[in-house]
């Protein structure tokens, strides 16, 4: 394979496309270097040869790798002034970014020739990621606050009265801050609720429904408290009751809402082990977010700071039998404090009662449940992921599905297997596995293939799934996942 990877990066520095694609065909190492770090994608960028770059994008080509000097693809494209493959290398998830051991960048080693094209190109993708940054952090700026609002029980009436703005729910939410007020029911208690409406400077007729919303006997109770008896006229308190007023109209599936836990409220927990979904809910433990899949596919946002868990249910009503998990999921988040909220389908998707035969959920619980699978892969193609392997994790069609999607890439021409500075995922061993060997056989089941490959994997009749239908479902999602990734990154570089 090395002579032919030596080959491979002839044939791309002299231009031969049709060398190229023959040597990729039978197998020739695309990420090949030479003694010097040359990879024949650096060849190609440098010389010229868009046809060739093409090429070796396609066979997935690491489009970072730096030769011995630190200078990357783009980096050589950019210093020979070959605007079409600067283009193309950045579609390709190039790093614009990325020095030379000189600290030279792309846009530095255009500027110094005089590629005023390239410059420019340069510029304006910097001037657009800072643009993309700064929406970022007003949006996460904006999540905190309406998270505060929901834990003190003021966005569901906020929305009643259609005045759930990110400015009028700040205002609400600093005013309560002011006061040491922490639920509605102290500014019911302690007669403040005329001057929180009169601080939002709503209309006349919103802030007396507000009014009457604010001193029902809803908001006596504490935030997210639910109803004991009949609906309350149209009343409701967003956690608790969130399930009984949700319905799919709701649903935006570019900005699907998930349930979360805090990374605090999973550290310092207790020893009861994990709970329900809805045990959690009902006791107000979780968190209810908007998550933008468009930010989250630029690398922005509310993305940024969730983990998601990837695990294997090792009994059919409890996934975390011995506690092991949880032990694990603790130890992984004391070690990475910017992890703000966790994700961990048992805990943040609603559940069957243990031990019950039939499906006890309600209607619209069993709705949102299918609402949030439908739209899982995303999160795991775009968020930090723990996978918790354990000797059986292999065998599942879950469990296989999530890992890959966590050591994908995504790009403008769909995915391809992450790098070593792209990897979002954490494997950490539990129960009987070893990290020497069961670590390796799950990178090489499912680290380097195509989303055709992985949908023969998981079609194959010994990766097993609990409900067959999910095997129906998904299998053409995944066939289809470099046209859905294409679709939802098309935006990027325009």
């Amino acid at each position: 394979m090395s002579d032919q990877g030596q080959e491979l990066s002839i044939a791309a520095e002299k231009g031969d496309a049709a060398r190229v694609s023959e040597l990729l065909k039978s197998g020739a190492d695309v990420n090949w270097k030479d003694d010097y770090g040359y990879t024949a994608l650096m060849e190609a960028a440098y010389k010229g040869h868009e046809a060739i770059v093409t090429l070796l994008l396609e066979a997935n080509a690491d489009v970072n790798a730096k030769n011995s000097i630190g200078r990357t693809a783009l980096i050589m494209a950019a210093i020979n002034g070959h605007e079409a493959i600067v283009t193309l290398l950045l579609e390709g998830g190039a790093d614009r970014e990325a020095k030379t051991k000189d600290g030279n960048t792309a846009l530095k080693e255009a500027r110094s020739k005089g590629h005023d094209g390239i410059v420019r190109l340069l510029e304006a993708l910097a001037e657009r990621e800072a643009e993309a940054k700064r929406e970022a952090e007003a949006k996460r700026e904006a999540e905190a606050t309406a998270a505060k609002a929901q834990a003190l029980g003021l966005l569901g009436p906020l929305a009643d009265v259609k005045a759930d703005t990110s400015e009028t729910i700040a205002k609400a939410v600093a005013f309560c801050e002011d006061q040491g007020a922490t639920s509605v029911g102290d500014l019911v208690e302690y007669e403040l609720v005329d001057q929180l409406v009169s601080s939002l400077s709503l209309k006349s007729i919103p802030s007396n429904k507000l009014k009457g919303l604010l001193k029902g006997p809803i908001s006596h109770r504490s935030a997210g408290g639910s109803s004991s008896g009949g609906g309350g006229g149209g009343i409701w308190s967003f956690l608790g009751s969130i399930f009984e007023g949700a319905s799919q109209d709701a649903w935006d599936p570019q900005c699907p809402c998930f349930y979360f836990l805090s990374s605090a409220a999973v550290i310092h927990g207790g020893s009861g082990g994990l709970r329900r979904m809805q045990e959690l809910r009902d006791v107000h433990e979780l968190v209810r977010l908007p998550v933008d899949l468009a930010a989250a596919f630029r690398g922005d946002g509310l993305i940024n700071d969730v983990l998601f868990v990837s695990h294997r249910w090792e009994d059919p009503s409890k996934p975390d039998t011995t506690g092991e998990q949880l032990r694990a999921l603790r130890s992984h988040l004391k070690a990475h404090p910017e992890v703000k909220y966790v994700w961990y389908d048992y805990c943040c998707m609603p559940q069957r009662s243990e031990g019950a035969t039939v499906d006890d959920r309600t209607p619209t619980e069993r709705r949102e449940f299918d609402l949030m699978l439908s739209a899982i892969s995303d999160l795991y193609l775009t968020a930090k992921v723990l996978i918790l392997l354990d000797n059986t994790y292999l065998g599942r069609f879950w469990t296989l599905l999530e890992a890959w999607c966590s050591q994908m890439k995504a790009t403008v021409k769909g995915v391809r297997p992450a790098s070593d500075e792209e990897r979002r995922c954490t494997i950490t061993c539990i129960h009987n596995a070893k990290a020497e060997y069961e670590e390796p056989k799950l990178i090489d089941l499912v680290g380097q293939k195509t989303p055709a490959q992985m949908h023969l994997i998981l079609a194959s009749p010994d990766v097993s799934v609990t409900n067959m239908k999910d095997k129906e479902t998904m299998l053409p999602v995944i066939g289809s996942t470099n046209d859905h990734v294409k679709e939802m990154m098309s935006n990027m570089h325009r």
